[in-house]
């Protein structure tokens, strides 16, 4: 799953505190707490609010949503209890357009080349 930066938290945290002091009043490891902040690791629900709670703030005036980019599941029951989820995860590169214009623009002289001969 690609996340983003938590922009609203960092701010807010920012206005207050230094990630290491923050961190410590919501009872994280700073290295942990820095992960989830730049959106490398996903903030759980729990985790939202004691983070709004630590920066006396409504949850809703610094949480931020990660949906991934592509998510397909299969759900499958066994004993009408059990649901297993299946995620495919793809990273592209920032530059994918452009990789994608240079190749088409190789085809398009390839193909004027052809039609004048």
């Amino acid at each position: 799953m690609l996340l983003k930066p938590k922009e609203k938290l960092k701010n807010a945290r920012k206005s207050k505190f230094t990630q290491a002091e923050f961190s410590e009043l919501v009872a994280m490891d700073t290295s942990q707490y820095n992960r989830r902040e730049k959106g490398r690791i996903p903030i759980s629900d729990d985790e939202w609010l004691r983070f709004a709670k630590a920066l006396n703030m409504n949850v809703n005036e610094i949480i931020e949503t990660d949906t991934p980019l592509i998510s397909i599941t299969h759900n499958h029951e066994e004993n009408d209890h059990t649901i297993t989820n299946y995620e495919i995860k793809i990273s592209l590169p920032k530059n994918i357009f452009d990789l994608f214009n240079a190749k088409f623009d190789a085809v398009i002289e390839l193909l004027r080349k052809e039609n004048k001969e």
